[in-house]
């Protein structure tokens, strides 16, 4: 699975101003999807899908700093000359969580894209003894892997293992994934809101034939 994930640094400010402007934005009713991708509950927000359009600063100060990590995995992942960097071209739906004490996500993937990301605005704090809680799982992508298990394959390691892949984000996180994978967000137990920004994108290049 070609996960990858990197803590980007010396963002609490953007952070912090992200967190506000999406506060501000929960306010009007007009803002949540009215076509959610998780059953509705009182313990999850999510916004609509347009926020790489909104004409903030934050908003597009971590937009930038995205697309820069993602044409970085793009460009190794694909093992692409350096011609091809200029000619990508990057469309998106963008939009937020905000997950409250309970929370969850239950499993899903996120079909028709390439590649999908998750930023972590804000943790929301873990108690101690609670080690499942807010974990982002993955699940392998061949579902019948785990159906015979035993010495020989009970304990593969990373990148052969056929366990789930677990992630807890904290704040300035961000993790990319193929779209296809299954995964979940098991219940977020801290006081605070877990403060989350999704991302899927689409990808071109005049100089990259798909083959279909």
């Amino acid at each position: 699975m070609p996960i990858a994930m990197c803590r980007i640094k010396g963002v609490e400010s953007l952070n912090q101003n992200l967190l506000k402007y999406f506060e501000w934005l929960i306010k009007d009713a007009g803002n949540r999807n009215d076509l959610p991708t998780q059953p509705e509950r009182d313990t999850l927000y999510e916004s609509k899908f347009d926020l790489f359009d909104h004409e903030n600063d934050s908003v597009q100060a971590i937009k930038e700093l995205m697309h820069q990590e993602l044409i970085k995995l793009v460009m190794t992942l694909n093992h692409y000359p350096e011609a091809i960097r200029d000619t990508l071209r990057i469309k998106q739906h963008a939009w937020f969580h905000f997950t409250k004490k309970n929370g969850y996500f239950t499993f899903h993937n996120h079909p028709m894209a390439s590649w999908s990301a998750i930023y972590c605005v804000q943790g929301g704090g873990r108690p101690c003894n609670e080690p499942e809680s807010a974990i982002t799982r993955f699940s392998h992508p061949v579902p019948s892997a785990n159906y015979y298990m035993d010495a020989g394959n009970a304990n593969l390691q990373v990148p052969y293992s056929i366990a789930p892949f677990n992630l807890l984000l904290e704040a300035g996180d961000l993790v990319f994934f193929p779209s296809h994978l299954m995964h979940e967000v098991t219940p977020h137990l801290g006081e605070q809101d877990r403060v989350t920004i999704a991302v899927n994108f689409w990808i071109d290049s005049n100089l990259v034939k798909v083959r279909i």
